[in-house]
């Protein structure tokens, strides 16, 4: 389909809190290849199947770097234990934070994929930036 389609709606928290993953993983990563229904999101693909990479590089190299440290010591979000720069960790979870918010938001409240391609530039530049960083501290 060319929208996001959730089973039930209703006005409750407990129901925004069950379709907000859900929300967040379909604005980010969807439509996905089989969902086309023209060449015109042949470079749509292109940017979430290179924005799925750098998701899965990210975790893949935090998860790496976590194990060959074999630190033991407990801290606030192991993925970003190496960075040095507070400005730096800052600006992380700040757009981690308002990327997931934004893009949870924009697919409850908008769920036509050709919309949703469209306001995803508020957020994605941030979030490239915040990838390369955590790939980079993390190699």
């Amino acid at each position: 389909s060319r929208m996001i389609s959730f089973d039930e709606v209703q006005p409750s928290w407990f129901v925004l809190l069950k379709i907000f993953p859900y929300s967040v993983l379909s604005v980010l990563f969807r439509p996905f290849p089989w969902e086309w229904h023209g060449f015109y999101l042949i470079p749509v693909n292109f940017e979430n199947l290179f924005l799925l990479l750098l998701f899965f590089t990210a975790i893949f190299l935090i998860i790496i770097n976590r194990f060959q440290t074999k630190s033991k010591s407990i801290s606030f979000n192991p993925a970003i234990e190496n960075i040095q720069n507070s400005r730096t960790l800052c600006f992380l979870l700040f757009v981690f934070s308002f990327s997931l918010f934004s893009s949870g938001i924009l697919g409850i409240c908008n769920p036509i994929f050709g919309s949703l391609v469209r306001y995803r530039i508020l957020f994605t530049p941030f979030l490239y930036i915040a990838l390369g960083l955590v790939i980079n501290k993390n190699k």
